[in-house]
């Protein structure tokens, strides 16, 4: 490291120093003052700024800050000069330019960050600026840092914070090493205890196997056993039922066969289908031509309608062609009087232009006289201006009055040619009138005519329907009552295997009654929930007549394996009967057993059953008769909802579980409805419902004509009142008319004798202007020579009224004829002759319209007719093959009552051995199924190979290798004496109603395959005793060796596991040793950086923790008495990694008790600060060291000792103090002066050396 001082610095528009400024040179003690505000601070700045520290340090937000505010260009820089001992300067140089970019010099050649760093490194000025730039009002926080801190800014003087990265990194890398180690560990403990684990399964597990294989063995030569005994019994049953068979086929050939009688009812049921079906297409057929009619009726009435409206369409043409002419004609008279007026007019306006260009011509008066004439007339106007007003005002309402009187008659003419129109249209509605009321008298005649064949047709469809009213209420009745009970049946069909085995064993005992539910009933209803609570499960229990049989029925059951059931043998019930007492409780009480209708023998049954269970309605009554009685006993009470009271105080009920058990009561009353349901359909079948639904559709023909006719006769009626209200409208218009037409009367008087007063006021007026006139006159008439000025004024004032009356007179006849041309053409407007024609046409085209209709309606009708006769001769014939066939069935049923009792004996026998067959086929697919569901192996072929099979055995048998052996078609074989079977017989794996629950569409036919059977075992199946006896030892053994196996519990799996287990312990332990050597490296490395980094730290911290004492004395040397001192001590926390801890600092003021540093005053803070900054710097020395008003907490001694100290010490450092304290700056060097140069705005610098003054 090279050492060097601060020999001066350049500044350059930095902060308040304008252009440039040198600020030095500084010796080893020197002292920067000057007024506050001067920028004093600004000098400390600029050496943090040169040395790298950032914008907020030194008073700033950004770059730009630094640049002075007055400089003309917008760029600063620092430049530090250090001089080395032997005279070397080096410069080092920081600027800004206008974009605010930082740019680094050394000695004037522009470098970058990192090597301007590695200059200062060389200096030891690198990133230690905080311990050697001591900042204004920072030296108090430098004692006052938490441990944390104190402990960083120890490993930025040591150099251990250089080795922080290496250090997390190497410590990371340790504990993810001993952590996969750890893993490593535990993987192997569990990959050892694993192994050990499954050694042991594995030996439960052969033992588990070759126990299981006994097992297996013994359960497979049991069911093979058991199931070739089986087979032998169903050869034999199989050969008796052949024998029964053609016994019973013997007696069937002597009279008709089942099948004959059953095939004629097929052949009947046929031909009753083609029967009905025919009866469905005559009612269809009737239906449609009953609808094919009535639109024929409708089209004939409407073509009559037609044809009759066309005749009036006829007459109405020529009539309004008449009335045309008619009114053609005066209309062509009256345009012709119109044209003539019009010329008139004409005429007598040309002849007024041209008198008025004569008169122009021939004027009595000189233009001055004109002249003056009008000026007298001006004058004269003024005068009699009033009168004059009054006049035009008196003219205006003559004007008004005679325009009113021209509109009044012209309405007049229009109100009389609307009357004439009316009355004509009141003249035709009245005829037309007539005409309708004419058709509806005919209509009602032929409405009359058909209600008399209604009737007769009504009467002879009651008669023909009372004979099937009774049998279709009835069959409906019966049908409701099947769809409400067809749930009891549908849930029936579940229990279906337990009434085939109840019909089996009816077959093999006759002692058995049936289900105790099928023996009696409950008449009334509402007892059926507590009758099904109270029997419990003996509900569906079996009746049988004694012990012997009921024994005899559950050995079958066991044998085939069949359902279990419960049996009442009745010589051997037990229970107590209702006594006389039970029904002495009142109420609704009573045993339950007096609700329940039964024969008499199945008492025994039903007093087991039922026994003294008492019944009642509510539940307060139950619980009463039940708990409450006064001698304390006790009954079990059921109500009628389902609820049951027991004896011990319990209460049991469920109402949904009841009911469905209770709708089973319902099965018995579904057949017997079913077979009346189909009584009834035969005999409807049977009746003569074509003949009531033929006589329905011709009666319905009849109604739908009398309603048409109905509707016919309403529209006729309704058309008249339409035609008489019109009527009376009109009527009502005319009287309007009428009214209207006395006002208008009443109007023109009155404008005739308004006008007429309009007239008398007009001449008292123009008498008042004239004599106005005549006396202003008077002198211009002298003048001219005329004796009355006014006759030439009046003259033309007469001359201009007559042309205007005459032209008003012209025109008011020509508006009159106007009028009547528009009023005759109005007339002819309302039913013109084209309007009647396109009426005639449209009714025309609808005639031809209907007529078609009409014939292809006729046509199809024809056809549907013929077709009706046709159907007619079919059902004819079709009832007459059912009654053929009828009595061909009835005939062939007839034999003797000794050859059907032989034959149903013989039938009953074949259906018991046939059953028992069944009951063996059922055995076996019981035991074929539960040795599947076992998983018990069994030998089976298909069916298709056991023929081929067979044949190949037979013919070893012939050859000697299997001597005695009998086949049997299908690929089964038995032999009654020496019991050998070498296949089953054929059979599905599922029963039908398994395969149907399951969705099992086809199962494969199977046999099963007894070759491998030992013969041995072929002898335990020889007879019953000695085939029991082997499945008692078979089934003991096999129970022994069960309990076995259930104490072993073994893992199966274990054999493949142990092999698993131990590739996976070699796989562990090389992965642990491989753990383990990456956590030994990585210790290694660890601890060797752990070394060097606690190393760098405690060198450094025990020297510090040596100066500190030391620089501390120093400084308190002698403060409060001679030779008294503070102390000072600096101690770690963690003292084997003191980097990961804190450093505590405390100082002791001389003559003090021990207290933390923020009890102590600040002067006394700032000397405990300032001596761990010394101590810090004389471990690691700075070529200098700069200190910012420092002593400002400090009091006059404490200054002086501080001087004293800097003094002492600045030939080991260069010591920069800014000081305001002349106790401090008076013991420098050289002063540097700072002062604010006002002409310039900037801040100046003065330097002064001390060094020639005495001290």
């Amino acid at each position: 490291m090279t050492t060097a001082k601060v020999q001066h610095i350049e500044l350059y528009n930095f902060k308040s120093y304008s252009g440039h400024v040198l600020v030095g040179p500084f010796k080893d003690f020197s002292c920067i003052v000057g007024p506050n505000g001067a920028g004093k601070s600004n000098v400390m700045d600029a050496l943090s700024f040169v040395l790298g520290a950032n914008a907020a340090t030194l008073r700033g937000k950004d770059a730009s800050d630094f640049i002075c505010r007055r400089a003309k260009k917008k760029e600063c820089s620092v430049a530090l000069v250090l001089r080395q001992p032997n005279g070397t300067e080096t410069k080092l140089t920081r600027a800004i330019d206008s974009k605010g970019t930082l740019s680094m010099f050394v000695d004037k050649m522009n470098v970058n960050e990192k090597e301007f760093v590695a200059v200062l490194r060389k200096f030891r000025l690198g990133s230690r600026i905080g311990s050697f730039l001591v900042f204004q009002h920072e030296v108090d926080a430098v004692a006052q840092k938490k441990a944390k801190e104190l402990t960083e800014m120890l490993e930025v003087i040591s150099g251990s914070g250089e080795l922080k990265e290496e250090y997390q990194q190497k410590r990371k890398v340790l504990d993810a090493a001993n952590e996969a180690l750890s893993t490593a560990s535990l993987e192997k403990r569990g990959a050892v205890a694993e192994v050990n684990q499954m050694r042991l399964h594995k030996k439960e597990a052969d033992r588990f196997t070759e126990i299981n294989d006994k097992t297996t063995q013994q359960r497979r030569d049991l069911a093979l056993v058991e199931l070739f005994f089986v087979e032998n019994t169903l050869a034999q049953q199989k050969q008796e039922l052949e024998r029964l068979q053609e016994a019973v086929n013997k007696m069937q050939k002597e009279f008709a066969s089942e099948e004959q009688i059953r095939g004629m009812k097929k052949q009947q049921l046929d031909k009753h289908k083609i029967y009905m079906e025919h009866l469905r297409e005559h009612r269809t057929l009737n239906v449609e031509l009953r609808e094919k009619k009535t639109n024929v009726d409708r089209l004939r009435i409407s073509l009559e309608h037609l044809k009759k409206k066309a005749d009036d369409q006829t007459v109405e043409v020529k009539q309004v062609k008449a009335a045309t002419t008619v009114r053609s004609k005066e209309t062509q008279r009256l345009e012709e009087q119109l044209r003539q007026q019009e010329a008139l007019l004409a005429a007598f306006l040309e002849q007024c232009k041209q008198e008025d260009v004569q008169a122009s011509h021939h004027g009595t008066l000189t233009a001055d006289q004109w002249t003056e004439y009008r000026r007298l007339k001006k004058d004269a106007d003024c005068e009699s201006i009033s009168h004059r007003q009054e006049l035009e005002t008196v003219l205006r309402q003559r004007e008004s009055l005679t325009e009113g009187l021209k509109q009044a008659t012209a309405a007049l003419d229009n109100h009389e040619n609307q009357t004439k129109e009316m009355q004509v249209v009141i003249e035709r509605n009245q005829e037309r009138i007539r005409d309708l009321t004419r058709k509806g008298e005919e209509a009602k005649v032929e409405q009359e005519v058909m209600k008399r064949k209604e009737t007769q047709a009504s009467v002879s469809l009651v008669q023909m329907q009372s004979r099937l009213v009774e049998q279709q209420e009835e069959l409906h009745r019966v049908q409701q009552q099947l769809h409400e009970l067809r749930f009891v049946k549908d849930d029936n069909k579940m229990n279906k295997r337990i009434n085939e085995a109840l019909q089996s064993l009816k077959a093999l005992y006759p002692g058995i009654h049936g289900k105790l539910i099928d023996l009696c009933e409950v008449p009334q209803g509402k007892y059926r929930n507590a009758v099904t609570v109270a029997m419990g499960k003996n509900l569906e229990a079996v009746v049988v007549d004694n012990t012997d049989t009921a024994m005899g029925c559950i050995r079958y059951l066991k044998e085939q394996r069949l359902v279990s059931m419960t049996f009442l043998p009745l010589n051997a019930l037990q229970g107590k009967g209702a006594d006389d007492s039970l029904r002495t409780f009142g109420g609704t009480t009573r045993p339950i057993a007096d609700v329940v209708k039964f024969d008499v023998h199945l008492e025994p049954a039903i007093r087991y059953a039922l026994g003294q269970t008492l019944v009642c309605d509510g539940s307060d009554e139950a619980r009463r008769i039940a708990y409450g009685q006064p001698d304390g006993q006790r009954y079990k009470v059921v109500t009628v909802e389902g609820t049951v009271l027991l004896k011990n105080g319990s209460v049991q009920g469920g109402l949904a579980a009841i009911q469905s058990r209770a709708k089973k009561w319902d099965e018995k009353r579904y057949d017997d409805l079913k077979a009346h349901r189909d009584r009834l359909s035969q005999d409807l079948a049977n009746g003569s419902e074509a003949e009531a639904a033929k006589a329905r559709i011709e009666l319905k023909d009849l109604q739908s004509r009398i309603e048409f006719s109905a509707t016919r006769i309403n529209a006729i009626a309704a058309e008249i009142k339409s035609y008489e209200a019109k009527i009376a409208d009109l009527k009502k218009e005319l009287a309007k008319q009428a009214g209207g037409a006395t006002e208008l009367n009443k109007r023109i008087t009155q404008y005739r004798e308004n006008l007429a007063k309009c007239e008398s006021k007009i001449a008292h007026q123009q008498k008042l202007v004239r004599d106005v006139e005549e006396k202003i006159f008077a002198a211009f008439q002298k003048k001219v020579n005329i004796p009355n000025i006014a006759e030439v004024e009046q003259r033309e004032v007469k001359q201009t009224k007559v042309r205007a009356e005459k032209r008003q007179q012209f025109l008011l006849i020509i508006q009159k004829l106007k009028n009547s041309i528009e009023a005759e053409t109005k007339r002819i407007g309302v039913r013109t002759v084209q309007d009647v024609e396109q009426a005639f046409d449209k009714t025309t085209k609808e005639i031809e319209q209907c007529r078609k209709d009409y014939e292809v309606y006729s046509g199809i009708t024809s056809k549907l007719e013929k077709k009706q006769d046709s159907l007619q001769a079919n059902i004819t014939q079709a009832k007459a093959e059912l009654d053929n066939l009828d009595s061909a069935i009835r005939q062939s049923t007839k034999s003797s009552e000794e050859e059907m009792r032989k034959l149903a004996q013989g039938k009953k026998h074949l259906n018991t051995v046939q059953a028992a067959c069944e009951a063996l086929r059922l055995q076996r697919l019981s035991l074929f199924q539960r040795c599947r569901m076992e998983d018990t192996d069994l030998p089976v072929v298909d069916a298709k190979d056991a023929e081929a099979i067979g044949a190949k055995r037979a013919r070893g048998a012939d050859g000697g290798q299997q001597p005695s052996s009998k086949k049997r078609g299908g690929g089964a074989a038995g032999a009654a004496e020496e019991f050998f079977v070498t296949l089953s017989e054929a059979f599905h794996t599922f029963s039908e109603s398994e395969a149907t629950r399951k969705g099992v569409a086809k199962e494969v036919h199977v046999c099963i395959d007894f070759s491998s059977l030992a013969d041995a075992l072929r002898q335990q199946a020889r007879d019953q005793s000695t085939f029991n006896a082997y499945k008692h030892r078979s089934e003991a053994t096999i129970e022994q060796l069960e309990r076995e196996l259930e104490s072993i519990a073994p893992n199966l799996k274990a054999s493949t596991r142990f092999g698993n287990t131990e590739t996976k312990l070699g796989t562990t332990s090389a992965a642990l040793d491989e753990k383990r050597e990456a956590a030994r490296k990585a210790l290694m490395e660890f601890m060797r950086v752990k070394e060097q980094r606690v190393q760098r730290f405690m060198t450094t911290f025990e020297k510090i923790a040596q100066h500190v004492d030391q620089v501390y004395r120093e400084l308190t040397l002698g403060t409060r008495a001679h030779d008294v001192h503070g102390s000072a001590y600096l101690t770690v926390e963690d003292a084997e990694e003191p980097y990961n801890g804190g450093v505590k600092y405390h100082a002791t003021p001389p003559m003090k008790r021990f207290m933390t540093m923020e009890l102590l005053s600040g002067g006394e803070r700032t000397m405990a600060a300032l001596a761990l900054l010394f101590a810090m710097n004389a471990v690691s020395p700075t070529p200098f060291f700069v200190l910012d008003e420092v002593d400002a907490a400090l009091d006059i001694g404490n200054v002086v000792k501080l001087g004293n100290y800097l003094k002492s010490h600045s030939t080991q450092c260069q010591f920069i103090v800014v000081s305001l304290k002349e106790q401090l700056y008076h013991l420098a060097d050289c002063l540097i002066g700072v002062y604010k140069d006002h002409e310039h705005e900037s801040s100046g610098v003065l330097t002064h050396d001390l060094r020639s003054y005495p001290n």
